[in-house]
């Protein structure tokens, strides 16, 4: 999507720090934590989603999965599992304590 969408930070920060100038998503503040916010896409985000996904759908398989045994596949499906278990807050977005960093 990086290369279809004009940024002007090298990581794609810009596009949800700055919703209202590039008109590709829409920012809210999270109401259990200040610190949070969820990011939605916009129909115009979505658009330039769907442009820029065909073309990353084939770098990713030609890059990751062409290169893998089915075997490394699996494994790889089986981390990728472990890994979003870690990653779901257990209380919400605001499950964070407030001396952990965010």
């Amino acid at each position: 999507m990086q290369r279809g969408v004009p940024l002007t930070d090298p990581d794609g920060c810009l596009v949800a720090g700055h919703p209202g100038r590039n008109r590709l998503v829409l920012r809210e503040g999270c109401p259990t934590d200040r610190r949070g916010a969820f990011v939605a896409l916009t129909s115009a985000g979505r658009t330039a989603l769907e442009a820029a996904a065909p073309g990353h759908v084939e770098a990713v398989r030609r890059s990751v999965f062409d290169v893998l045994t089915p075997a490394q596949v699996s494994s790889l499906g089986e981390i990728c599992a472990e890994l979003l278990v870690g990653l779901e807050p257990e209380g919400g977005c605001g499950a964070a304590s407030d001396t952990e960093p965010c």
